[in-house]
C-alpha cells in the first residue's frame, strides 16, 4: 500500500513520468494482445514431452506449429477443448499423407477437478504422422506398413543413438520408409519386426500385426515414428483410434529450440542446448 502511494506521488509530482508510464503500459498491452492473436490464428509454440516421434522429433524439442495449414476449428483457439467457439472448419485444407500434424485427443481423461472446478486442463495435444486419409485401407503386417494393399518399401540406414529411461544410450535400427505418394521419412524399431507384444484389449493383435482398418470419411489414421513407443491409431480402443478432421490443429513447421534438459528444468537449458537441432525442418 505504501509502495503504491509512493508511486502515485511520484507520478503526480512529475507529469512526464506519468505519461511515460502509461505509454509503456499501452505498448506492453498491445504486444500481449498481438501475440495472443498471432499465436491463436497463425503459429503456436509446442514442446515435445515424449519420445513417440523419435528419430525425427526428440524430447526437449520446441516446435513452431502452423495453425493455418489445415484451416481452423474450435480447437485452434485457446480453451477450444472447453469452449465451442464455432462448428466445423474454416478455410479448410486437406492434410497430405506423411504430414506431421498436431491434434487434440478427445479420448484423454477429463481434467482433474475439485467440486467441479478444474485445477488444470489435462487434455493433451499430440504430434504424430498422418499415414491414412479418408477411404484408405491401413494395416500393419509383422511390423511393416501396408496401405491400400501395398507394402510401403523400407531401407535400412544407419542405427540411431537412443537414450533410454535409465539414461543409457543404445543403438537401435533405423529405416527409411516410402509412402505411396512418394514421401520419405525415417522411423526406428527397437523390437524385432513382428515381435511386438499383443494388445491388452485385443490379444490376437499388436502394434506389429493389426487388422486392416478402413479410414472413415472426415477422419485420419496417425502413427509415431518410434514404432515401438507410440500411442497412436493402431490402438483402436479408448486410447486414440482414428482422428477426426476437426481435432487436427496444425502442421509442424520447424524446430526453433532444443534442449536435453526437461522442460521444467529451465536452469539447465543453457548447458543442454542442442545447437544442431535449432531451425531444422522435420520430414
Amino acid at each position: 500500500m505504501h509502495l503504491f502511494g509512493l508511486l502515485m506521488n511520484i507520478l503526480r509530482i512529475k507529469p512526464e513520468n506519468r505519461e511515460k508510464f502509461w505509454k509503456e503500459t499501452k505498448s506492453l498491452t498491445k504486444f500481449i494482445v498481438g501475440f495472443l492473436i498471432f499465436s491463436s490464428l497463425f503459429f503456436k509454440p509446442f514442446n515435445i514431452p515424449t519420445g513417440s516421434m523419435i528419430p525425427n522429433l526428440l524430447i526437449g524439442d520446441f516446435l513452431v506449429v502452423n495453425k493455418s495449414a489445415y484451416g481452423y476449428t474450435r480447437y485452434s483457439l485457446p480453451f477450444g477443448s472447453d469452449i465451442n467457439w464455432f462448428e466445423g472448419r474454416v478455410l479448410a485444407e486437406d492434410p497430405k499423407m506423411g504430414d506431421i500434424g498436431v491434434f487434440n485427443n478427445p479420448k484423454d481423461p477429463e481434467p482433474f477437478s475439485i467440486l467441479g472446478i478444474k485445477l488444470w486442463n489435462s487434455s493433451k495435444d499430440y504430434v504424430k504422422r498422418i499415414i491414412g486419409l479418408p477411404g484408405d485401407r491401413i494395416q500393419m503386417k509383422r511390423g511393416r506398413l501396408w496401405i491400400n494393399g501395398q507394402e510401403c518399401p523400407i531401407q535400412r540406414i544407419e542405427d540411431f543413438p537412443y537414450l533410454t529411461k535409465e539414461g543409457k544410450t543404445i543403438m537401435v535400427p533405423q529405416f527409411m520408409e516410402t509412402l505411396p505418394n512418394g514421401v520419405k521419412h525415417t522411423f526406428i524399431k527397437k523390437i524385432p519386426f513382428g515381435e511386438a507384444p499383443p494388445f491388452r484389449h485385443d490379444p490376437d493383435h499388436s502394434t506389429d500385426n493389426t487388422p486392416e482398418y478402413t479410414v472413415p470419411e472426415g477422419q485420419f489414421m496417425i502413427i509415431g515414428d518410434n514404432r515401438d513407443g507410440s500411442w497412436d491409431s493402431r490402438y483402436m480402443d479408448n486410447t486414440v483410434g482414428f482422428i477426426h478432421f476437426k481435432h487436427l490443429m496444425g502442421k509442424v513447421s520447424f524446430v526453433f529450440f532444443s534442449t536435453s534438459a526437461k522442460w521444467y528444468e529451465f536452469w539447465k537449458w543453457p548447458t543442454g542446448i542442442r545447437f544442431e537441432r535449432i531451425m531444422i525442418f522435420p520430414k
